[in-house]
């Protein structure tokens, strides 16, 4: 059975040689996606230029948006500050299109102030994203801000709040058909929980949040949970389970820099 990335690197090869299409951005955006997640930044940003030149050039505007905020990523990842004009860039197209994606994109760059330790940035840009969310009816991306409002209530230090939230949104979900951001919500619950000596609670979320993670396929969902998973059992005294929680997180990481 061929994997996502061999699929789309059939895609990248049927489209070499040809002529700038939508198509054909679409395939580079796709395929400079997989190589951010990859941590080949390079590669990506490299790609997903080709695409926005292609975009410029046909007068895409949203694939040209796309593209600014897949470069825009994979810059800041390597330490490229600019990357961040990127994405900003990538928003004022989305806003002066009215383009449903650009929950999408405020998104990305609230992750990215997050990571450089912009909380207030990274909140308000949050905000931002639900109500475009809202406004659009983009379901996926209202629970999806929902779940980022518990880390910011988290950060914040309103736990209590963090925790109803947390409480709401699982519930929520379980009575569904689940949720992306499951995961997120337990580990961050179960952050909570240790940090106030609630130690079996602690130890049931940090388990569901890698069972979860696992189960939905998603390193980025799955490296966190067994950070958080390992803590708890150091704290119970589980230090040999703590230990294998570890290496796997440290596994998935060599995995993640290799998978070509």
């Amino acid at each position: 059975q061929e994997t996502m990335f061999e699929h789309a690197f059939r895609a990248l090869d049927l489209v070499d040689g040809l002529e700038m299409s939508r198509a054909k951005a679409e395939v580079l955006l796709d395929v400079a996606i997989l190589y951010t997640l990859a941590a080949d930044q390079e590669r990506a940003i490299e790609l997903a230029s080709e695409a926005r030149r292609g975009a410029e050039a046909l007068d895409l505007a949203e694939l040209e948006a796309r593209a600014l905020a897949t470069i825009g990523a994979s810059r800041t990842l390597s330490g490229d500050s600019g990357g961040l004009e990127d994405l900003r860039r990538s928003i004022e197209i989305t806003e002066e299109i009215d383009s449903p994606l650009g929950s999408q994109h405020l998104g990305m760059l609230a992750d990215v102030e997050c990571s450089l330790g912009h909380l207030a940035d990274c909140f308000e840009l949050q905000a931002r994203a639900r109500e475009h969310a809202e406004r659009f009816g983009h379901t996926a991306h209202i629970q999806w801000l929902k779940a980022e409002r518990v880390a910011e209530c988290y950060w914040t230090g309103d736990w209590n709040v963090a925790v109803a939230l947390a409480d709401g949104f699982l519930s929520e979900a379980e009575s569904g058909s689940g949720h992306f951001m499951e995961p997120y919500c337990h580990a961050v619950r179960g952050r909570i929980r240790l940090a106030r000596g609630e130690l079996a609670d602690a130890l049931d979320d940090t388990l569901q949040a890698v069972e979860k993670a696992r189960d939905s396929g998603e390193p980025q969902m799955l490296c966190p949970a067994l950070a958080v998973r390992a803590r708890a059992l150091v704290a119970a005294g589980a230090r040999d389970d703590a230990a294998q929680a570890a290496e796997e997180l440290l596994a998935l990481w060599t995995e993640k820099l290799d998978l070509f």
